[in-house]
Order: C-alpha cells, then structure tokens, then sequence
C-alpha cells in the first residue's frame, strides 16, 4: 500500500524534475527556442505539479498521503487501528479544509466533505472485513433446510417447493453428496409450464463452488460474489452437505434462522 500510495506523488516529482532540468538548460544556454510564452507554460506545469505533491501527500485519508500513514502505522499497528488514526486525522484536517472554505474558497468545503465521507466509509468497510474474517461460516450458516434428491422428478417435490420459501435447493445423491443446486424460482418455472415429469438434475446448475464449514466468512463472501449465486452448500470433510449459506444472511442478519436441527 506504500509504494501504490507514493506512487502517484512520484510520477508528479518526476514531472517536475524534467520540466526544471529542462528550464534549467534553457536558461544556461540563453535560448529562446520556447519562447516567454512556452517557458511560462512550463513553469506553470511545473507549479501545478508540485503543487500536485503536497496537497496529495496532505495526510489526510483516504488521499495517498493518507494511505501513506496508514501503511506506516500499519507496521507497527494492526491494520484496522492503523486506518482508524489515519482516518480520525483525515477527519480532522477535512475540517480544517472546511472552516478555511467557509472564509476563503468554499470549493474546500466540498473537498472537506469528499474526504471526511471517503474516511469514514474505508474506515466501516476496514472494521466491517475485519469482523467477518473472524467469523467462519459455520458459525452462521443455516442447519435447517431441505435438500431434493437427485432421482426425483419435479413433480415428486412440488407441493414443498410450493410451500416452502427456501431460495434454493441443494440437490444430493444417497449419502447426501451434493451434485448441484436448483433454485427455487427455476422450479417453479418448470411446474407453471406443466413440465412435472422433468427430472430434478436436468434444473439443477452444476460445478457450483461449495464452502467448508471452517472457511472465514471473508472468503465466504468473495466466493458468492464470483459465483453469482445467492445460496451456497456447506459440506464436511466426507462431502456431506451439513448446511448453506445464504446471501440474505449476509445483508440482513435479522434472516438467520437458528442454527438447531437436523437437515
């Protein structure tokens, strides 16, 4: 994170370089190749630039001087009270910005609320990753579910996916082995077109990733969201399915059904 954050800042210090051994030469030698005019552009570039590098290496975070602060903390600090400094004097010098802009330049005021937003919410997404690394999904993955077998037809599991309001359905062999996942909304596709007699694995979707119960919660949410499915199956070391994580757990707990029962 250090070098990426210094990295912008250091292109600008390149910049500048070249434009004042450039300048430098021009005005050793006397020469008039440029112009007034074309000298003037390029120390105003090279004003801008500079200009460029202090207010981005400001520590104020997020900005990269932010981010530079964070990273320096960070290795002696752990990550999260790292950002949680960086982002409390972030805050503190957005006010800073927007006390000066309310008498001076109020183009700072709206600055000052870009980086005290910005701060707060890196510091809500650094706390909110930290948590759910902690968790594993066993500890909120959903034990009560109903799972159809690989034999059925449709039609043999009608009046529960009529009834229950399960998103998704793993579908399993005899010893509970998951061979894929059909969701409940393809189900019921399938019965409003009178397609009863279709066998349950010609719905069901294959190759769908399954989850340990001991995977961090953090992983857990990476592989939903590259997968793009909402319900994932949890399977124990012999590959038995013992639970499912839902989507919905994860943007409103108030969903999680208590983990009792057998599946």
């Amino acid at each position: 994170e250090l070098l990426i954050a210094v990295a912008g800042p250091a292109v600008n210090l390149v910049i500048v370089g070249i434009l004042f051994l450039g300048l430098s030469v021009i005005h050793a030698a006397n020469l008039s190749i440029l112009g007034s005019e074309g000298r003037s552009f390029a120390e105003q570039l090279m004003q801008i630039n500079i200009f460029l590098i202090l207010f981005n290496m400001i520590p104020s975070f997020p900005m990269d001087g932010g981010r530079v602060l964070r990273a320096l903390l960070a290795t002696r600090l752990s990550y999260v009270k790292a950002t949680r400094i960086a982002a409390r004097i972030g805050q503190g010098i957005a006010v800073l910005f927007a006390v000066y802009g309310y008498f001076y330049n109020p183009i700072l005021i709206f600055i000052a609320m870009f980086v005290f937003m910005a701060a707060r919410q890196e510091l809500a997404y650094c706390e909110m990753r930290e948590k759910i690394s902690k968790t594993s999904v066993g500890d909120i993955m959903l034990q009560r579910f109903r799972c159809l077998p690989e034999k059925a037809t449709v039609a043999d599991c009608a009046s529960l996916v009529t009834q229950d309001a399960q998103p998704a359905y793993p579908i399993v062999d005899e010893a509970l082995g998951v061979k894929g996942i059909a969701s409940r909304e393809s189900l019921l596709q399938v019965l409003e077109h009178q397609r009863g007699d279709m066998p349950i694995r010609e719905v069901m979707e294959i190759g769908v990733p399954v989850l340990k119960p001991e995977t961090s919660l953090y992983d857990a949410v990476q592989i939903l969201q590259q997968s793009g499915h909402s319900t994932l199956p949890v399977i124990n070391p012999a590959g038995q399915i013992v639970g499912l994580l839902l989507f919905s757990q994860l943007i409103d707990p108030s969903k999680q059904s208590k983990n009792t029962g057998a599946a």
